[in-house]
């Protein structure tokens, strides 16, 4: 599956499935003390804040579905490239962090779950615009991953 960003500011951005559907909003807003919330879409016009990030220099906190984490404890400092994180199924994810684009894999394996491609103009491959490309045996986890 491909959620397709609307912009190349994945903070300001809505991310569209296969078929043009509005599955996610990411807006941020601020600047010193910025604050991000994800809502998702669902059928029918639903929609449900799934997330809010609350950006500090001194303590970044995560809100999400409910609870609210430090974002030290939610998403554990691996290296300068890597952040790791719990999945719902109780197993260990990481993303790693590339200039080109990100990845994140199952902790101790080389299989990815998800992929985040940049923009690309058309000079080396298709031109595309920037997006999120997950396995569709990972669907149960997408809150965790957007």
């Amino acid at each position: 599956m491909r959620l397709t960003f609307s912009t190349d500011d994945y903070l300001n951005a809505v991310l569209t499935d296969d078929y043009g559907r509005d599955l996610y909003t990411v807006s941020t807003s601020g600047f010193t003390y910025a604050e991000t919330t994800i809502t998702k879409h669902g059928f029918g016009g639903t929609t449900n804040v799934i997330a809010i990030i609350r950006w500090n220099s001194q303590s970044t906190t995560i809100w999400f579905w409910g609870k609210e984490y430090s974002a030290g404890t939610l998403l554990t400092k691996q290296s300068p490239w890597s952040r790791q994180f719990t999945g719902p199924d109780g197993r260990l994810y990481a993303w790693h962090l590339k200039e080109t684009k990100c990845v994140l894999k199952l902790t101790g394996t080389g299989s990815w779950f998800a992929k985040y491609h940049k923009r690309d103009s058309g000079t080396r491959l298709k031109s595309h615009a920037p997006y999120l490309e997950i396995g569709s045996y990972v669907e149960y986890m997408w809150d965790h991953i957007v």
